[in-house]
C-alpha cells in the first residue's frame, strides 16, 4: 500500500509538471478589469465592430505593415492591415501635398481607418523633418534640444512636430525614446535623452503629456530598456545587467509615461536574460507580464520591426508573428506581411490560437483608433 502511495505521489507529480510547462509554452492574456482599461470609453463601440469582421479583417488588425506605395492597396485587400509606418523613401522628393494625397489615398482603401506612423524621434532618426519641403530643419535630438534651452524647448518642439505630422495624415509617432543609455559610444547613446533615469523620466512626462493633449499617439520605446547594448538591426543582443538595474533604473521613464496615459509601448529584440534567457523581449511571455503586471499598463503593445536582424536570425519565419502575439503583442510591425500575416491566420483557423481572445486584443485596438480620432463615431 505504502508503495502505491508514492507511485501516485509520483505520478501526480509528473503530470502537473507536464502541466505547467504546457501552460508556459502557451500563455493566455489575463483579462484587466474594464475599469483599468485605458480606452475604456470606447470599448463598447469598438466591440460592435468587432462582431461585424471576418476572421480575415480580425487578424489583418494586428498588423502594422512597412509601406511600399505600390503595394498599399493590395496590402490592405489581401491582408487587411491595420496600419502603414512611413520611412523616409515616402518623403524624400516630395511635397507636403503630395505626401497629403498619398496617405488620402491610402486610408481610402480600408473600411477601418489605418494607422500611418512614421519615427519622428529628432537627431539621427528622421523620417519627415530631414526634408525642407516638411520642416524648416532636421529636428534636433532631445539631448540636444535639452542642452540649447532645456524642457521648455523641448516642449516647443514637440508642438511643432505634431502639427508637421498631423498636417500631413500621419497619426501616430513611434517616439519618445525611454531608454536610458550610459556609455556615449552605445548604439542608442544619441537617441536617447541621456544616462540619468530621472532626467529622462521628466523629458518622457513632459513628451507624453503634450501628445496626448493634441491627440498624436506616441509610443514609449524600447521596453524593458534598450541600455548600452549593441544594435539589434544588425544581429543579436544579449543583455546581462540583474533585474533590480532595470526595477529601480530603466523602467522608471517608462512609468513615467504610463502615468500619463502613454497608449503604446514599444518591445526591444534584445534579450534580457535576468527577465527571459531564451527570447528577445519583443517574443518574450515573461518581459511582457513585466509591462502588465509591474507597471500596470493598459494601452497597447507593440513589436519592433519582426524582419529585423535580432529576429530573422534567432527565430524560425513561420513562428515569429506566432510567438509575437503568444508573447503578448497587441500590433505587430513587419516588413513582409505575407510570411507573418499568412502563418498567425493560419494558427488560428487551424484552432492552434483562440479567436476569443483575438477578439478582446482587436476591440482594444479599435478602442484606442477611436480614442485617438483614427476611427471616428457615426
Amino acid at each position: 500500500m505504502k508503495k502505491i502511495i508514492i507511485c501516485l505521489s509520483v505520478l501526480l507529480i509528473i503530470v502537473v509538471g507536464c502541466q505547467k510547462k504546457e501552460e508556459k509554452a502557451m500563455p493566455t492574456i489575463k483579462e484587466e478589469p474594464e475599469e483599468t482599461y485605458l480606452f475604456k470609453d470606447y470599448y463598447d463601440l469598438a466591440l460592435e465592430d468587432v462582431n461585424k469582421m471576418t476572421l480575415e479583417e480580425k487578424v489583418g488588425q494586428l498588423f502594422i505593415a512597412k509601406m511600399v506605395d505600390s503595394k498599399a492597396k493590395q496590402y490592405v485587400d489581401n491582408y487587411h492591415v491595420g496600419g502603414f509606418v512611413l520611412f523616409n523613401v515616402d518623403f524624400r522628393n516630395k511635397n507636403k501635398n503630395q505626401v497629403i494625397n498619398n496617405i488620402k489615398r491610402y486610408q481610402s482603401y480600408s473600411s477601418i481607418p489605418l494607422m500611418i506612423a512614421v519615427d519622428e524621434e529628432g537627431g539621427t532618426v528622421t523620417r519627415v523633418s530631414c526634408y525642407s519641403n516638411f520642416h524648416s530643419k532636421n529636428i534636433p535630438s532631445s539631448q540636444n534640444l535639452y542642452q540649447a534651452g532645456g524642457l521648455s524647448l523641448i516642449e516647443q518642439v514637440e508642438k511643432e512636430k505634431i502639427q508637421m505630422l498631423k498636417e500631413l495624415g500621419i497619426n501616430t509617432n513611434f517616439a519618445p525614446v525611454a531608454d536610458v543609455v550610459t556609455n556615449s559610444k552605445a548604439y542608442m547613446y544619441k537617441r536617447s535623452f541621456g544616462s540619468d533615469a530621472t532626467k529622462t523620466s521628466e523629458y518622457i512626462s513632459r513628451v507624453v503629456k503634450i501628445d496626448v493633449q493634441e491627440k498624436l499617439a506616441c509610443s514609449l520605446k524600447h521596453f524593458p530598456g534598450y541600455g548600452n547594448n549593441v544594435d539589434t538591426h544588425q544581429g543579436i543582443a544579449i543583455d546581462k545587467r540583474d533585474y533590480e538595474t532595470f526595477k529601480n533604473n530603466d523602467y522608471l521613464p517608462f512609468m513615467a509615461g504610463i502615468n500619463n496615459d502613454a497608449p503604446l509601448v514599444m518591445m526591444s529584440h534584445n534579450i534580457v536574460t535576468s527577465i527571459d534567457d531564451k527570447l528577445p523581449a519583443s517574443l518574450s511571455f515573461n518581459v511582457h507580464q513585466e509591462l502588465r503586471d509591474k507597471l500596470n499598463f493598459t494601452g497597447l503593445i507593440i513589436t519592433d520591426d519582426l524582419t529585423m536582424s535580432a529576429i530573422t536570425k534567432y527565430v524560425d519565419p513561420s513562428k515569429r508573428s506566432i510567438l509575437a502575439y503568444t508573447s503578448g503583442n497587441d500590433l505587430i510591425i513587419t516588413g513582409d506581411i505575407n510570411t507573418d500575416y499568412t502563418n498567425l491566420l493560419q494558427a488560428f483557423q487551424n484552432n492552434s490560437l483562440d479567436v476569443k481572445e483575438l477578439d478582446q486584443r482587436v476591440q482594444k485596438i479599435l478602442a484606442f483608433k477611436y480614442a485617438y480620432g483614427i476611427k471616428k463615431e457615426v
